[in-house]
């Protein structure tokens, strides 16, 4: 691969595009399917489990980090741009273009301090390593800024990323021992502050609150997140696991909503919304579906988020679809609703356009979104970093998708800071909401601990 590397970098800069900036070149990967790597010290890791998808990046060729409210359209215009002088070279004709990686923090001007420090707010980002296992073919991207490079100086960035690469993608020697995560944070207050929520609510014009909460962990020695990644691929296969790292810090998560996907002019979105705990037993189990499918709290908390969902579709797309009656979606410890839409757009909307459609919508923020968020904002809710944000690809067509970034981790070698949260409508009760946030997080701890 390096021979055939150094081949096409000399043909390139023999007559190299006058406009060019960053070239990246895609070949064909014949070593055996990866699967769950080791985690990078800086890149990210994808496993869309429907979509039969997998994707390991490492490093930056190009990048940009934005923020404010205006940081959808700004992404959608440096994608533009970046297209005008990108050299993409496909000499195998593997017919696979590049993927960038984009992730949001959920408020726009969240200044990312604190566990957040160092990582930025938005992130539209061109790996300059991509390995992608797609439907039982494999391709590698190889990614490199043109200005100030020369081949020889290209070539050895990439011998090194290689390198990297076939040591993420070894087993590991041993074992590596579990972590211990001893919680550091024991505080009172959530309940206190859930109370007001529901206060609100019910003596105000709010109609949802979507609270979130982040508990704290001293950890006896660093994660070991290959394992972490590995439970969670089994105890969900049809969901996504994403791994993504930088400054020092480890982001996971196994997100169960996926906001959108975009293919050609085909988009889907879902509604989740409406937990209850999953049985210990088959007959138990039975009564909770049941109290999902009927309790009218639940249902109303769903419905407002399904409202929401085809409302913002509609402005987007024509015929837009669901099923009669929500489906039950099923995760290790929990159970929600879910409504599946599907839609086929006017026009050429952007993804990044219908992400902000359909960001901040009543499954995590609450309903009116305007008040709601105001709300979040006065009890110090709304800066959560990536929880509650999104993240997901796009490639050089404009289609991807985008998950929902909900019970997630962040850690460095000490810590670990795990997030999860509940919706609080008129009937909710503190005591309820609190058990809710306690259930999602304990199923974060028993993949984290093993």
């Amino acid at each position: 691969m390096v021979e055939q590397l150094a081949m096409e970098l000399d043909l390139y800069f023999s007559d190299p595009p006058s406009q060019a900036t960053l070239l990246s070149i895609t070949l064909p990967f014949y070593q055996r399917p990866f699967t769950t790597p080791l985690a990078p010290e800086e890149g990210i890791y994808w496993n869309s489990g429907t979509a039969s998808l997998r994707l390991l990046g490492l490093g930056s060729a190009w990048s940009v980090q934005l923020k404010g409210s205006a940081r959808f359209c700004e992404a959608e215009q440096q994608l533009k741009q970046l297209h005008n002088h990108w050299s993409q070279i496909d000499p195998d004709d593997c017919g696979h273009a590049p993927q960038l990686y984009f992730q949001y923090a959920f408020d726009a001007d969240d200044p990312m301090k604190g566990e957040w420090s160092g990582l930025p707010n938005t992130l539209l980002s061109m790996p300059r390593l991509q390995l992608i296992n797609h439907k039982a073919h494999q391709f590698i991207t190889l990614s490199h800024p043109i200005s100030g490079s020369n081949p020889q100086q290209i070539l050895a960035r990439w011998e090194e990323d290689l390198n990297t690469l076939q040591g993420l993608l070894e087993p590991p020697h041993s074992a590596s021992a579990a972590s211990t995560l001893t919680r550091a944070n024991q505080t009172t207050e959530t309940a206190i502050q859930i109370q007001q929520g529901i206060n609100a609510i019910q003596h105000g014009t709010l109609e949802k609150i979507v609270w979130g909460e982040a508990q704290q962990f001293q950890l006896s020695q660093p994660l070991s997140l290959q394992p972490a990644l590995q439970q969670l691929e089994r105890r969900n296969r049809s969901g996504v696991q994403l791994l993504f790292a930088e400054a020092g810090k480890q982001f996971i998560t196994a997100p169960p909503e996926r906001l959108l996907k975009k293919q050609g002019g085909q988009i889907e979105a879902e509604a989740l919304a409406g937990t209850v705990p999953r049985g210990k037993n088959e007959k138990e189990e039975q009564q909770l579906e049941q109290q999902l499918l009927q309790t009218p709290k639940l249902q109303h908390e769903h419905q407002l988020v399904a409202d929401f969902i085809q409302q913002q579709l509609k402005q987007h797309c024509d015929n837009v679809e669901s099923s009669a009656t929500p489906a039950i979606y099923k995760l290790e410890n929990v159970q929600h609703l879910l409504t599946t839409y599907h839609g086929q757009l006017k026009q050429r909307h952007s993804l990044f356009e219908l992400t902000e459609a359909l960001h901040q919508n009543p499954a995590i923020c609450g309903t009116p979104q305007t008040e709601a968020l105001a709300w979040l904002q006065q009890h110090h809710n709304s800066h959560r970093g990536y929880y509650c944000g999104g993240a997901g690809w796009i490639d050089g067509k404009g289609d991807g998708e985008i998950h929902v970034l909900l019970r997630c981790s962040l850690a460095d070698t000490a810590t670990a800071t795990l997030f999860a949260g509940a919706g609080i409508v008129k009937e909710s009760t503190a005591e309820e909401e609190q058990t809710e946030i306690n259930l999602k997080i304990e199923g974060l701890l028993n993949v984290l601990a093993r």
